[in-house]
């Protein structure tokens, strides 16, 4: 498969997980996609948010590299609003074909930010085969 298709099916399986998640009535998910697999720095390529976490927290880098031959994404986020933000994130990882893998292991983790707080969120993939990932966040009212 190209690297044209590759992105071309991470693409589909991120707008096809997006749709999902409207259909079954829950809350928004904010959603910080990788553009591509260099172990280095990997670039945001979307940020969806809600409109209460829009206004409050900012994405300020979204990076991933290679542990112990595993995957490693990691986000950086700040809370620019005037008070605490409760919050909870997932991490959705996919292979070098877009396909999810490691969804057993994918679990919500809760979490804050006090006004001003700047926070780094990480997570290490169960799986080898993950290339790519998805960063999801919720707003916690």
């Amino acid at each position: 498969m190209g690297l044209g298709s590759m992105k071309h099916a991470r693409t589909l399986a991120a707008l096809s997980i997006g749709g999902a998640m409207l259909l079954t009535g829950c809350a928004s998910v904010n959603r910080v996609e990788t553009a591509d697999t260099d172990e280095s720095n990997i670039t945001a390529r979307q940020v969806s948010r809600d409109s209460s976490l829009s206004r409050d927290v900012s994405i300020r880098s979204v990076r991933g590299s290679i542990v112990d031959g595993r995957m490693m994404g990691q986000l950086i986020v700040r809370n620019n609003g005037r008070s605490r933000r409760e919050f909870r994130y997932n991490v959705l990882w996919f292979n070098a074909d877009g396909m999810q893998i490691d969804r057993g292991a994918s679990t919500w983790t809760y979490d804050h930010l006090v006004s001003g707080e700047t926070k780094t969120l990480q997570r290490i993939a169960q799986s080898p085969g993950a290339t790519d990932f998805v960063f999801q966040i919720h707003g916690v009212d």
